[in-house]
């Protein structure tokens, strides 16, 4: 997946390569978010038929944790912020950027998010961007989940 935002001075080109949820991994979702003043941003898509719940959870360095829980629609795309109660339904990048600048935090921090589903396993995808930068000299960084079962590791 390649994206880039042209809003700013500067344009910023994201290139990920995402992997793809499959039905024998987990409902859960894990990245870490590099530093930032703002809240990461997160793109969630439904590839359920139903509506399913998804639980956001946002772990910052000191152990302080924020937690909400949003319904996505069958086959939706919507934008949330992982430290805010904010969600953006139906809206593109710029209608979940629009008041991301009141909502700035104290001082910049990389932060865990982790999302856990209701429906079954590989049945969303998500994507994650970090906001840097104010006005026009906004940029961002991309971040993607990883399903922790799917994990090649010595310890699984």
């Amino acid at each position: 997946m390649t994206m880039t935002y042209l809003a700013s001075r500067e344009p910023s080109y994201l290139d990920e390569e995402v992997s793809m949820p499959v039905p024998d991994g987990s409902q859960l979702l894990r990245c870490v978010a590099d530093s930032s003043e703002h809240s990461p941003l997160i793109a969630i898509t439904s590839l359920a038929d139903s509506a399913q719940n998804i639980s956001v959870q946002c772990l910052g360095p000191t152990g302080a944790r924020f937690r909400k829980s949003i319904q996505v629609l069958a086959g939706e795309t919507l934008l949330t912020e992982a430290c805010t109660a904010r969600t953006v339904h139906g809206g593109d990048l710029e209608a979940g950027l629009s008041d991301a600048e009141g909502q700035k935090r104290d001082k910049a921090q990389s932060v865990g998010v982790a999302l856990a589903s209701d429906a079954a396993p590989g049945s969303f995808a998500a994507f994650g961007l970090v906001p840097h930068g104010s006005g026009e000299h906004r940029f961002f960084s991309g971040f993607t989940f990883d399903d922790p079962k799917m994990i090649m590791s010595a310890t699984n």
